[in-house]
């Protein structure tokens, strides 16, 4: 029985995280006195009552937002408060499919987790580094699946026909972008050494608590694969909506 052993290596998650610092509308200050103004309104501040709390800006004359490409200015109404802080998480962080059977597909999965408190919601994209690559000859690879007929990076496919081989992902949970019909499609990973762009796997626009996606990855490998350990690395991009 001929076997292949293939390791996986992971970057667990990299998340980019732009925090801006607090700023205020006006900041009038001397050697003996700090003056900090909250707005320019007619009013603004926190009403409460027994049952409810409501903040408040009353009297912009443009409401809205406005922006340039480096500078966006919301004004006169209230946007979502973080309630919460920006969290991303992943396990395991790593994979090892063990030995592999020829013309039979091996799956494994990992399950992320991710808090995003902003009113743009949030993101994540997967990307690998380069295909499955033989440990001591870097020639050598296991190809990106094509599915049954053909898939990429950025087109989702059915994969069931084990004369089909390659290495390939689907996804399922929440969030999850359209294409993969409940983890039956698979696609390819972009692949980061040919400059391909990395792909979103779970995006919304509204605020989530414990978002839950699961990325399955499968593999086959035919009689001409040479044996030995393969791998590469695949990168998480969490990213949060301001």
């Amino acid at each position: 029985m001929f076997t292949c052993t293939l390791f996986l290596s992971l970057i667990s998650y990299l998340f980019t995280l732009l925090l801006a610092p607090k700023a205020r509308a006006d900041d009038m200050s001397s050697s003996s006195y700090r003056l900090f103004f909250g707005n320019f309104n007619i009013t603004s501040g926190t009403k409460t009552s027994a049952s409810y709390n409501v903040t408040d800006t009353v009297g912009q004359t443009a409401p809205g937002q406005y922006g340039l490409a480096n500078n966006i200015v919301k004004a006169g109404f209230q946007y979502i408060y973080p309630l919460d802080t920006f969290s991303f998480k992943i396990s395991p962080t790593s994979i090892n499919f063990g030995s592999l059977i020829i013309g039979s597909f091996s799956t494994a999965s990992q399950t992320m987790e991710i808090t995003s408190v902003g009113a743009g919601g949030y993101s994540v994209t997967v990307a690998e580094d380069h295909p499955m690559k033989f440990q001591t000859n870097g020639t050598i690879t296991i190809p990106d699946t094509l599915c049954d007929t053909t898939c990429s990076e950025t087109t989702a496919a059915a994969w069931s026909n084990t004369s089909k081989y390659g290495f390939g992902y689907t996804m399922t949970g929440d969030d999850v972008v359209t294409g993969f019909s409940g983890g039956t499609n698979f696609k390819q990973f972009a692949d980061k050494s040919l400059g391909e762009s990395p792909q979103v796997i779970m995006t919304s626009p509204h605020v989530g608590t414990k978002r839950h996606g699961v990325l399955t990855y499968k593999i086959n490998v035919s009689a001409s694969q040479q044996t030995g350990n393969y791998e590469t690395a695949i990168t998480y991009n969490a990213i949060p909506g301001y």
